[in-house]
């Protein structure tokens, strides 16, 4: 990322940090087959944002809707119960989880829009990790890709999957190592 010359470090920083909270809590963009889940959703949520459907309890919402729009009582499950039924074939569950990475693909497509996110764009948490082969098979890429003419923009740029159980280690660990490289270098 390049840094303004009249912007000092940390208001770079801040910008950014009050960037993504305010993507986060974008009213969610869908495409028409979602219409109905978000008018459902709507009912019951006044403002139904990117983080509303995008976590674990999202599942549950999109669990609850899609039940509903098909006509069904929605049997109240965890995040855990929607996506191992969905891993295990069941037809509703699987259908919250193709809902979750194709919403989740716009999203990501949106915020690299938003940020210029040319180095990339890295998902991390406590779903996508577990659900590799299923995002793969999704419409993310699809959807993270449609975006007009700017699809030969957010072709080239690349997406990660945070997949180590506990990441913010690794990052304290490498601030450790440049702390301790900065006062060896102090004291030579």
């Amino acid at each position: 990322m390049s840094e303004h010359p009249a912007i000092r470090d940390e208001e770079l920083h801040s910008f950014i940090d009050n960037a993504l909270d305010e993507q986060r809590r974008a009213e969610i963009a869908a495409i028409v087959s979602e219409d109905a889940i978000l008018a459902y959703l709507r009912r019951r949520f006044d403002h139904v944002s990117a983080e509303r459907l995008l976590s674990g309890q999202g599942l549950v919402n999109l669990h609850e809707a899609i039940s509903a729009l098909d006509e069904e009582d929605a049997e109240p499950l965890t995040p855990e119960q929607i996506s191992e039924r969905a891993k295990a074939g069941d037809p509703v569950c699987k259908r919250v989880l193709d809902r979750f990475f194709g919403m989740l693909g716009t999203v990501s497509g949106n915020l690299a829009l938003t940020m210029g996110a040319q180095g990339g764009i890295v998902i991390a948490g406590g779903i996508v990790p577990r659900y590799l082969k299923e995002i793969a098979a999704s419409d993310f890429e699809k959807r993270f890709l449609g975006k007009g003419r700017l699809k030969s923009y957010l072709d080239p740029i690349p997406v990660w999957v945070v997949t180590h159980p506990l990441p913010a280690f690794i990052g304290l660990a490498g601030l450790l190592g440049e702390m301790v490289d900065e006062k060896e270098h102090a004291f030579s």
